[in-house]
């Protein structure tokens, strides 16, 4: 019963998160990723929700082995999800911020500009 409690919240919160994820891929501003990950992303959303359905109802009826099976094939399909986020990230560029030790920061100007001189 607990494994089921927590398997239960899991998927659902997931699910839900996953939902709200598909919706905010489909009202994002125009991509070139954007055409396929939202079908992709409703499509196995969809299959996830028929999964978490087909897991309950078979657990109840007693088809404990049938319900497991749902469960990872739930899971898998968590997986996919996840990995569709690697499309979306792909275009985030990281950038190293390096600071040198050897410089005094003076105060800012009317504008608010801060500027940087070097001590030698």
């Amino acid at each position: 019963v607990v494994h089921l409690l927590g398997a239960l919240l899991a998927f659902a919160l997931g699910l839900a998160y996953f939902w709200v994820q598909a919706w905010l891929s489909y009202y994002s501003p125009p991509s070139h990723d954007r055409k396929w990950v939202v079908l992709v992303r409703v499509i196995i959303c969809s299959l996830c929700t028929c999964l978490v359905i087909c897991m309950l109802v078979l657990y109840g009826t007693g088809f404990r082995s049938e319900s497991a099976i749902c469960e990872w094939a739930l899971v898998m399909c968590f997986f996919a999800l996840f990995a569709i986020f690697a499309a979306e990230f792909r275009h985030i560029d990281c950038h190293k911020l390096t600071i040198q030790k050897k410089q005094k920061m003076n105060g800012s100007d009317a504008s608010g500009v801060w500027t940087i001189q070097e001590i030698h």
